[in-house]
């Protein structure tokens, strides 16, 4: 068994910090729930529903009173952004919010 070298040290002396693993699709945020797991949001987790309607961005999730709430976004040409609220019976509502067309996508 080889034995993995490390990097050599950078002009400042320091070696560059190690890289953690990414999730597959991206990574984007996470939300801790109330019995303290996580709750992670990314490419991946958009459902093939939302996905085929052009939602193909999830932003960081939020959770209140058990309820999750996550934002997603379409193309960069979207002139709206939908947010969904999931509640802990697990029903998902969406709202779609108009975007003001002089407006930066953020």
């Amino acid at each position: 068994m080889r034995a993995r070298r490390r990097p050599p040290a950078t002009r400042t002396g320091r070696r560059p910090a190690r890289r953690t693993p990414t999730r597959p699709g991206g990574g984007q945020g996470l939300a801790t729930r109330a019995n303290g797991s996580l709750l992670y949001r990314g490419l991946v987790s958009i459902p093939l529903d939302l996905r085929i309607k052009g939602w193909n961005h999830v932003g960081d999730p939020d959770i209140a009173r058990g309820y999750v709430f996550d934002a997603y976004q379409g193309p960069d040409t979207a002139t709206s952004k939908m947010f969904a609220v999931t509640t802990p019976a697990g029903e998902r509502y969406e709202y779609v919010h108009r975007l003001n067309p002089t407006r930066a996508r953020s």
